[in-house]
């Protein structure tokens, strides 16, 4: 019974007042990782993941000046979130290639088949040579079926007179 008054009142302690507190550093932070990501540019090179911090910020914003704490602390939580990933992905797009670095491998390209020469490693988009792999024959498409549609005839007026009768 002891036990169950003190977890009753450690719930009643911890739920009263510290909610503003909470959200409002979490805002804080979210306004800090905000700041980093503009610092990288992230306007002009991640600019989804920056609007969308942007805008959850805001919202974060408005629900603690309503008192509804846990949908700010959970706005403030995705808008640092959105900030972050704009901050890297904005860092990501300013490295410089690295020219010794290994090409990433295509999961898409086909095996190479015995007796074929490999690609060459020659400059990105360079024809392969003429006749030093073999081509793979395309697969046959259906036949295509054209249908002639008669053009629809206009409805004859309410009040004009019948057509005259065919003579065999």
């Amino acid at each position: 019974m002891r036990r169950l008054v003190l977890v009753a009142a450690a719930a009643v302690l911890f739920s009263t007042g510290c909610g503003g507190i909470i959200s409002s550093v979490f805002i804080v932070q979210g306004t800090v990782a905000l700041a980093g990501a503009r610092a990288a540019n992230a306007e002009n090179l991640a600019t989804y993941e920056y609007v969308s911090a942007e805008a959850y910020l805001r919202k974060a914003r408005e629900a603690h000046s309503y008192s509804d704490f846990e949908h700010s602390l959970r706005f403030a939580r995705l808008a640092a979130e959105r900030a972050g990933t704009a901050r890297k992905k904005a860092l990501d797009a300013n490295k410089p290639l690295d020219p010794n670095a290994v090409p990433p491998v295509d999961p898409m390209a086909p095996e190479p088949q015995p007796g074929m020469t490999p690609p060459p490693q020659g400059a990105p988009g360079s024809a392969p040579p003429p006749a030093a792999t073999p081509q793979a024959q395309p697969a046959p498409r259906p036949p295509v079926i054209i249908q002639i549609v008669p053009e629809p005839q206009p409805a004859p007026a309410p009040n004009a007179p019948p057509p005259p009768a065919a003579t065999p």
